[in-house]
């Protein structure tokens, strides 16, 4: 054996481990997102807590995994109910009401059923929950300086 070949094995042993340890990392990432169930990410408000929100603005749910789009429109509900559209963008799904059907100052419960699922048909393992308000239009409490512009007018 020449000497070249034999100073070859220390980087080829040296590849062969790297390659392992790649595919045993891949293997955990895969057990984590093919094994586990999906879930709704974000913050959970406590029972009864209710989170404000202006008027104009979506609903926005983030999901662990990728999932099947129509299970998960199916399964979202919002009450009293309202017309809106639904839209992705990744593992979020945004709902944005339409504008005359969302009344300010009025509480609306969201929730994603259980019957939603990944693409690969694990279905959520709980189902989310959620409460809001609606924030009205900003109003004028209080002009100042006060008495300014009367002394002005005068």
């Amino acid at each position: 054996m020449s000497s070249k070949s034999k100073s070859k094995w220390p980087s080829i042993l040296l590849t062969g481990l790297i390659v392992l340890v790649v595919i045993a990392g891949g293997a955990v990432a895969s057990y984590h997102y093919l094994l586990k169930p999906p879930q709704v990410l974000g913050d959970e408000l406590a029972i009864g807590q209710i989170q404000k929100i202006d008027i104009s603005a979506p609903i926005k749910i983030a999901f662990s995994h990728s999932m099947d789009r129509d299970s998960v429109e199916h399964a979202f509900h919002v009450s009293p109910a309202i017309k809106g559209v639904m839209k992705w963008e990744g593992n979020t799904l945004i709902f944005t009401p339409e504008k005359t059907e969302v009344q300010a100052n009025k509480q609306y419960s969201v929730w994603i059923d259980t019957t939603a699922q990944d693409i690969f048909r694990k279905k959520l393992q709980t189902a989310f929950y959620q409460q809001f308000e609606t924030a009205g239009p900003p109003q004028v409490i209080m002009h100042l300086p006060q008495g300014v512009a009367e002394k002005e007018n005068s």
